[in-house]
């Protein structure tokens, strides 16, 4: 899915689970981990792309197309090779559910509470990330970067539909944008009442 989508599903994700364990939630934070498999899979090459551009050491030209790009080719930029090992650690549900255990476990720790209050410590927010990657797996093909969910115990991955798909991408932002209004429509009533 694209950053905007995954922005969006997250935020709506988050409102459900707001109503649902009657909690305060930090949004921005759940719309970070929301987006953070692909800021750290991207981030890195994006930005070193853009160095490499400014400082005239590579042009756009040089740079290979989407077709190109995954799996990497030994002739390409280095930077570009690393992507996807990046791409498999922050899209596993294996190491999502390692690092979940592992922050529940330090605040535990750190709070020092009683065994009946750790569901009022657990990193509720951290979810945007598992909400990430069970968005990607049906919304990426195998053409380019299909979701390897269960790395690095299997390289399995679900041939999805491309996000890209113009009439996928299209009924997306249609839904994410009927959610939405209807939304804040709800929430002026309700203030209203």
């Amino acid at each position: 899915m694209d950053f905007f989508s995954h922005v969006f599903w997250t935020w709506a994700a988050f409102k459900i689970l707001k109503e649902k364990i009657k909690k305060p939630l930090n949004m921005k934070l759940a719309i970070f981990w929301g987006v953070f498999p692909d800021l750290f899979a991207f981030a890195i090459p994006i930005a070193w792309i853009l160095i490499e551009l400014m400082l005239g050491k590579i042009s756009m030209s040089d740079l290979p197309g989407p077709e190109k790009i995954e799996p990497p080719r030994q002739n390409f930029y280095p930077v570009l090779q690393i992507v996807s090992t990046l791409y498999a650690i922050g899209h596993s549900f294996v190491i999502f559910f390692a690092v979940f255990i592992i922050i529940t476990a330090l605040l535990f720790l750190k709070r020092k509470i009683s065994q009946g209050a750790v569901k009022s410590i657990i990193s509720w927010e951290l979810g945007g990330w598992l909400v990430h990657i069970l968005i990607d797996i049906p919304t990426h093909s195998s053409a380019f970067y299909s979701t390897p969910f269960l790395w690095p115990i299997s390289d399995i991955k679900f041939d999805g539909l491309s996000w890209g798909t113009p009439w996928f991408l299209a009924l997306n932002y249609i839904v994410m944008i009927t959610i939405y209004f209807a939304y804040f429509r709800n929430k002026q009533k309700k203030s209203i009442l």
